[in-house]
């Protein structure tokens, strides 16, 4: 049984509208995260039923971290930079080695498979950010 069949043509007319948008990623976005009590559970959903790690910084969590509140202006300062955390958390020494290495350990597996490194860095996914206008 397909999506439209299951919900009548509604649901699936309603993503195939957003789709088409000019602003679908924007709206896209919107969508999935009005699914979830804030962004960063929809985070983690997408993250754990994609079978991906994800490390993040939210206002919360800076605001703990460094002992204090931001206005709502100083905020909408700090917001737009958070989005090289990954980039900047991956090239930190070998911390994403260490997780991985440890990750695989706790899992009961071995780290060395003997052929070494691929030696080839993961590259990002273009066009991913919902502010984007498709064309």
């Amino acid at each position: 049984m397909t999506l439209q069949q299951v919900v009548g043509g509604a649901v699936f007319r309603q993503v195939a509208v957003l789709w088409q948008a000019r602003d679908r990623n924007r709206r896209l976005y919107e969508a999935y995260v009005a699914c979830f009590p804030d962004p960063m559970q929809a985070l983690l959903f997408l993250s754990h039923a994609a079978g991906i790690a994800v490390a993040y910084l939210d206002r919360a969590c800076i605001e703990y971290d460094l002992g204090r509140t931001f206005t709502d202006e100083e905020w909408e300062q700090i917001a737009p930079l958070l989005a090289d955390y990954d980039e900047y958390v991956s090239s930190v020494g070998d911390l994403n080695l260490i997780y991985s290495r440890d990750v695989v350990r706790r899992a009961g597996l071995s780290a060395d498979d003997g052929c070494g490194s691929a030696g080839v860095a993961p590259q990002p996914v273009p066009g991913l950010d919902p502010s984007v206008t498709q064309a």
